[in-house]
């Protein structure tokens, strides 16, 4: 992993929920504005469906709602990655070398 210094990271300023934050990553700036917009619709529509719950809740559930999505991408991500890797092995008359059994017993 390579770590960049303050002075390489880039910085970018978004705008969520009428506040300004200065995000600083590695990713280009287009991205990070990309991920300061998404956090911003999240918010967004937590708070109109909402409109009585405190920012600092609407701020809390869309980081419970994001990481939520997250956990079920890397979720799905690794089960296709399984299920590659089942093709992969399958021989030419189509038979794998795994059995129902040990695919079911796959306990990450």
């Amino acid at each position: 992993m390579i770590v960049l210094d303050e002075e390489q990271k880039k910085r970018v300023t978004v705008n969520i929920l009428g506040d300004e934050y200065v995000v600083k990553g590695e990713s280009s700036t287009q991205y990070l504005q990309e991920v300061g917009e998404y956090v911003d619709q999240v918010m967004r529509e937590l708070a109109e469906k909402y409109p009585q719950m405190s920012m600092h809740k609407i701020a809390v559930l869309s980081s419970i709602n994001l990481a939520d999505e997250v956990l079920r991408l890397r979720e799905e991500v690794r089960r296709k990655g399984y299920l590659q890797q089942l093709q992969f092995h399958q021989d030419e008359g189509g038979n794998t070398e795994e059995t129902e059994e040990e695919i079911g017993s796959d306990d990450d």
